[in-house]
């Protein structure tokens, strides 16, 4: 049996969008990220989240939507491999108030994301 570790502690912050532009969906989606990469996660609502890896964002759209996963939340995720995989489960918790669970929910799969700029009027 594999050792368990916990890989990440993944908190929300609300600038991945902010920085890069609008974004708009790029190419399939794939299965799994590396999470060894990830450098940034942006929780946009309680069914998607933004995940930066390297220097690409890739978008997952939860099954449903994660009970409590908004901006005032986090979650993590605990994974023996350097996978981020679509059916690894993440758990939602509050990180202003008590740090106590109050959702598990699965990954969808993860879509590679281009910012586009929008273009200036006139």
């Amino acid at each position: 049996m594999r050792p368990w570790f916990p890989c990440l502690l993944l908190l929300a912050f609300p600038a991945l969008a902010n920085e890069a532009g609008v974004l708009v969906p790029d190419g399939k989606p794939v299965r799994c990220i590396n999470q060894r990469q990830l450098v940034d996660t942006d929780v946009i609502d309680r069914q998607t989240i933004d995940f930066r890896v390297g220097r690409r964002i890739y978008r997952n759209r939860l099954p449903w939507a994660c009970p409590n996963l908004d901006l005032e939340m986090s979650f993590r995720q605990f994974n023996a491999t350097a996978g981020l995989c679509e059916g690894d489960l993440i758990t939602s918790f509050n990180r202003i108030r008590q740090p106590n669970a109050t959702g598990t929910c699965p990954l969808g799969r993860f879509q590679p994301m281009t910012a586009v700029r929008p273009s200036p009027e006139g």
